[in-house]
């Protein structure tokens, strides 16, 4: 009896994987890198702070536990989905006024999910990386 079943060996395997990567657009590998881990650019500080964060539909409140100059975890349990854009509120204990910058949810766990700032110029994003390394 013979079987129909295709085999593959582990460098078929590996050839048939990079074809189906080479295949997404580029915004599903990027997505695709953040969900190995292996997208992160700098190190997390653990923090908590109360965050107001925003879709397109609903408003929500919840806590971060941990930011970097790139992102942050954000512990919630809120129905969000991979590659959805947010708007987050954070008030840093050394302002006055709250900051405000864009995300998209890179990844998603039991816990939370993982944000990744989106700026809109060099200067908030240095306003970002100023801020995070006062909490050190």
């Amino acid at each position: 009896m013979t079987s129909n079943k295709k085999t593959f060996t582990a460098s078929g395997i590996t050839a048939r994987l990079f074809e189906r990567i080479a295949e997404l657009p580029e915004g599903k590998q990027k997505e695709l890198m953040v969900l190995i881990g292996d997208q992160r650019e700098s190190e997390r500080t653990a923090y908590i702070m109360q965050v107001i964060y925003e879709t397109q539909e609903e408003c929500f409140s919840d806590f971060i536990l941990d930011i970097s100059p790139g992102g942050i975890f954000l512990e919630t349990v809120e129905d969000l989905f991979i590659g959805q854009r947010l708007i987050i509120h954070f008030k840093f204990k050394n302002l006055n006024e709250p900051v405000t910058v864009a995300g998209c949810i890179a990844w998603k766990g039991v816990h939370g999910i993982g944000i990744r700032f989106v700026f809109d110029s060099r200067e908030q994003k240095q306003a970002m990386e100023d801020q995070i390394q006062l909490l050190k």
